[in-house]
């Protein structure tokens, strides 16, 4: 028994000793390593909430705040007071400009890009070079949104805006429902937690450096996991014709090309290629790519393929290893084609 007693004692003395040497040798790495980040410049990666406001459509779900200003995707991103980002919408006092409204996701937002990075404020500042008319391209894009979200915002937002020309970049995730919600009044997405553990994790993703470091990591190998051959042919049948997500999206865009139409508007699809296959020869996803396009041409729009350009070398195509959204030169090519095939007249 006695032998027994000594031998809890001394374990408990053991780990006692234990914790006190280890940890605080945790805290000063911890510690460290937050020091070094910081003077390293290290941006802490996160998704802001406080960017996005509840839409009073539901359909819309969510928009941008008007005002924002911030971090988002390890960038300083704007946000006009129209909930836009970018500059403020051009009210000229004479001419109306020549406007092209872009419309989409992420990717046409410009996740992980600066504000004159963005596809809407190079095609603006090239097109500028190429007229004397004020030119001005709004950039409607919206992390997340889907074909139906975008008709949406088209339909409340962008009609009232008198335009010449709507660019739509289609992206393949446009067939899915969308991916963020709203929770308490905020919107969330699916790898963020709510409550008050969340609210904690959100606190430290933007204060603590080593935090953010780990847990952007973490993120990026569960997105990455399930890349490859499977995902391959899983964006594949997202466009087959039984399925309800494509169905759902067509109908949609449809219904975005026809109403543009009616506004004598020139219309556009841009089916925007999976930036990480485009070291592939031949294209992988050229299907995607093929259906999208037939599906907006029998509608009456245009349709610009762009892989060709992008799989010439020389090429980003990321933004990093950590931001897989398309590289801000990927922009570049794209819109330097745009601006020839939409040079304003005067």
């Amino acid at each position: 028994m006695n032998l027994l007693h000594v031998t809890g004692d001394s374990m408990k003395d053991i780990l006692r000793a234990v914790a006190l040497i280890t940890l605080p040798a945790i805290g000063i790495l911890l510690t460290c390593g937050e020091v070094l980040l910081r003077f390293g410049g290290y941006t802490p990666y996160y998704y802001d909430a406080y960017a996005y406001v509840p839409s009073q459509n539901p359909e819309i779900l969510y928009e941008l705040r008007p005002g924002f200003r911030g971090l988002y995707a390890g960038v300083p991103i704007s946000i006009n007071s129209q909930g836009f980002r970018g500059r403020e919408v051009l009210i000229p006092s004479g001419n109306r400009p020549f406007r092209v409204l872009t419309i989409g996701d992420s990717i046409t937002f410009g996740q992980g890009v600066l504000d004159d990075e963005t596809m809407a404020e190079q095609l603006r500042t090239r097109l500028q070079g190429r007229t004397e008319l004020p030119v001005d391209v709004v950039n409607l894009g919206v992390p997340g949104y889907n074909t139906c979200q975008e008709l949406s915002i088209y339909r409340d937002r962008g009609v009232q805006l008198a335009h010449d020309v709507v660019l739509l970049f289609y992206y393949e995730n446009d067939t899915e429902p969308p991916i963020f919600a709203i929770d308490n009044g905020v919107v969330v997405s699916p790898d963020v937690r709510t409550g008050f553990l969340g609210e904690i994790a959100a606190w430290a993703r933007k204060r603590d450096v080593v935090y953010n470091l780990v847990w952007t990591r973490w993120q990026n190998l569960k997105q990455r996991f399930g890349t490859g051959r499977n995902n391959l042919q899983h964006i594949a049948d997202k466009f087959d014709e039984k399925n309800a997500g494509w169905q759902r999206s067509k109908a949609c865009l449809a219904d975005l090309i026809s109403l543009a139409k009616t506004q004598s508007v020139r219309v556009m699809v841009v089916p925007f290629p999976v930036v990480g296959f485009l070291s592939e020869r031949p294209y992988p996803l050229d299907r995607y790519i093929r259906t999208v396009c037939e599906a907006a041409v029998t509608r009456g729009s245009e349709c610009f393929n762009v892989v060709p350009m992008l799989q010439e070398p020389g090429l980003r195509p990321t933004v990093s290893s950590v931001e897989d959204h398309p590289s801000a030169q990927v922009y570049e090519r794209i819109v330097k084609q745009l601006a020839t095939l939409l040079k304003p007249n005067g």
